[in-house]
């Protein structure tokens, strides 16, 4: 019997109840979670409902000066750098190796003790991506709407590992 098979399923099982958990802790539970009008570019989720974000608010950019390979349970691999509020990603293991992107703002929160959830909205393809990162165990989860309003559209939902970590915090 291949134990392989298994052994990932219990990965992937181990990975959401994880996200779950953390989810579950990180988001307060005040009411439901929505932007009143999609097209309000200015609009964030509060939880009671939307406000109005100001322009001159600045989000978190804790990881500058961060770097890492992460690597997802299919065995494909992405290494990542943060700086000066932005990210850029490069696939380099896998089926996308050598494709990538840079210079897109990133925002973060810390949610427990190096922990962090990152997102970033990638206009050009448009996907929008958002990141746990453990640092104590060297996991990592994400969650992702790809090429959204288009007709490939579709969401990601996975977890993996992070090696090669020079971690840089700001708190």
């Amino acid at each position: 019997m291949n134990a392989k098979p298994l052994l990932l399923k219990r990965l992937a099982l181990i990975a959401v109840c994880a996200l779950t958990v953390t989810i579950a802790v990180a988001v307060p539970r005040t009411g439901v979670f929505a932007v009143d009008n999609p097209q309000d570019k200015t609009a964030v989720a509060t939880g009671s409902g939307s406000r109005s974000r100001n322009p001159e608010t600045k989000y978190e950019h804790l990881l500058d000066g961060t770097s890492m390979n992460y690597y997802y349970q299919n065995g494909s691999g992405i290494h990542i750098e943060f700086y000066n509020g932005m990210l850029k990603y490069k696939w380099i293991v896998g089926p996308r190796k050598g494709h990538g992107n840079e210079d897109l703002e990133y925002r973060s929160r810390k949610i427990g003790d190096k922990m962090y959830v990152i997102n970033w909205l990638e206009e050009s393809h448009p996907d929008f991506v958002t990141i746990i990162f453990n640092f104590d165990n060297n996991v990592m989860y994400s969650s992702g709407l790809l090429r959204f309003g288009s007709e490939k559209q579709r969401i990601v939902f996975d977890g993996g590992i992070i090696e090669d970590l020079n971690l840089k915090r700001k708190e």
